[in-house]
């Protein structure tokens, strides 16, 4: 009887044990599911004794800091005995008390910059700690953003978004917690009553986005805030006029033909032509393009323009030399043989971004200018412009060799459809189509 007794009771206590367990183990599973969906960071003050102490028998006070069991330690510049340690957060620390408040304020720092931070992000949380600081707003990222391209020379991009950083600016403050599908709308709505056309929205628009991204990445705000998309916002891309951007083979070559005794114009004419038979090649790529970068009477030349976003799949420009684009070189290049010598002499001697930048701006401006009055005494019925010539290519040869393969002479960085192309065309195939435009 006593040993069932005893047997009934090791059970009820092996069961209530049991019991006790179980529920410690779902309670830290619990804790252990909601850290992770939070996903948040923690911070802690400790006394950094890993090490051998200082020569004043001292150690380095530090913030640890826990992410996704990752620990990163950051210096308070306050360093403490092993006793001193023990005795600071106390009921009495005596004359420690100040030190203790000081630990404490850079605690509640440190994680009031946790909280706030949608998204944790190591780099992040270092500049905001330290004082360094993220701009909040819309605004201030697109400053940041500007003064980064600013810095890597690509001016042309810099001048677009300090537009759009203006624009935004008279628009009103924008934090980054504000934005939204709806906030861009109204931000469309706004451009479009002050006379602005939608391609001008489109263009703003798209240095927005690119900081968004960027904010994204450093955790300033969350992934599901991103407001364009399916259902959200799509940025304006304007309207096409592909019929009135069209020069026919016949105005090519009335073009071709035109005597004039202006020297500018001669150039100007030179190299729409080499733009054309250049596989509608860009004119700021004509203006940048040095001997190393023929080779075998062929032009080898990453875009000027996307130099900087295509490092990781460089793809350069393939065009092989006609006779009539070596013509133009013998007329109006250079002469320079060294291998880093520009073709042609506009942007030789100079180097400064800025100056650059302008110069070709103002040299595009100008020929435009002559071209489209040039154009109305042919009786051309587009507006002949530097850039109608390399529409005018992208238009006339897709019927021939299909989008993919223009889109790939033409130099547009968004080619998914074809990722190998050049292993499938040698310079013969290049040369044919050249012979049919």
């Amino acid at each position: 009887m006593v040993l069932a007794l005893v047997a009934v009771f090791g059970v009820v206590c092996i069961s209530r044990n049991f019991i006790v367990f179980t529920n410690f183990y779902l309670l830290c599973v619990t804790n252990y599911v909601t850290n992770m969906h939070h996903k948040k960071a923690t911070a802690d003050l400790i006394l950094y004794d890993f090490y051998s102490p200082k020569k004043n028998d001292k150690y380095p006070v530090k913030i640890r800091i826990t992410f996704n069991r990752a620990r990163r330690y950051y210096g308070t510049g306050i360093d403490l005995s092993a006793e001193e340690w023990s005795q600071v957060f106390s009921s009495k620390p005596g004359n420690l008390s100040s030190i203790r408040d000081e630990l404490v304020e850079m605690q509640t720092k440190a994680r009031n910059t946790i909280t706030g931070m949608p998204v944790f992000n190591w780099a992040v949380f270092v500049d905001k700690f330290y004082g360094k600081g993220t701009d909040n707003t819309l605004a201030g990222l697109l400053k940041q953003y500007e003064d980064e391209l600013k810095m890597k020379g690509n001016i042309g991009n810099m001048k677009v978004t300090h537009t759009s950083r203006l624009s935004l600016e008279e628009f009103g403050e924008v934090k980054l917690n504000d934005i939204s599908p709806e906030l861009l709308n109204r931000y469309e709505k706004w451009m479009l009553g002050n006379g602005k056309k939608l391609t001008t929205v489109g263009v703003y628009l798209r240095s927005w986005r690119t900081v968004i991204n960027i904010a994204i990445e450093k955790g300033l705000i969350k992934r599901e805030q991103y407001p364009f998309g399916k259902r959200k916002y799509i940025i304006p891309k304007g309207s096409r006029r592909n019929e009135r951007m069209l020069i026919s083979k016949q105005e090519l070559t009335k073009i071709e033909k035109h005597k004039t005794d202006n020297a500018f114009l001669q150039r100007d004419i030179a190299f729409l032509l080499f733009s054309y038979y250049g596989f509608g090649v860009n004119y700021r790529d004509i203006l940048f393009l040095r001997n190393r970068e023929i080779q075998d009477d062929v032009i080898i030349k990453i875009r000027t323009k996307t130099s900087n976003s295509t490092r990781s799949d460089p793809r350069p420009l393939v065009i092989p030399l006609n006779a009539k684009m070596k013509a133009i070189i013998k007329q109006f290049g250079s002469g320079d043989k060294g291998p880093d010598d520009l073709v042609f002499p506009i942007c030789k001697g100079i180097n400064d971004p800025e100056r650059l930048h302008t110069l070709c701006t103002n040299f595009i401006s100008d020929a435009d200018k002559r071209l489209k009055k040039l154009g109305i005494e042919l009786g051309i019925k587009a507006s002949l412009t530097t850039y109608v010539v390399r529409h005018s290519f992208a238009t006339r040869l897709v019927p021939i060799i299909g989008k993919e393969m223009a889109s790939e002479l033409l130099g547009h960085r968004d080619k998914r459809t074809i990722e190998n192309y050049w292993t499938g065309h040698n310079k013969e195939a290049l040369r044919k189509i050249q012979k049919k435009l």
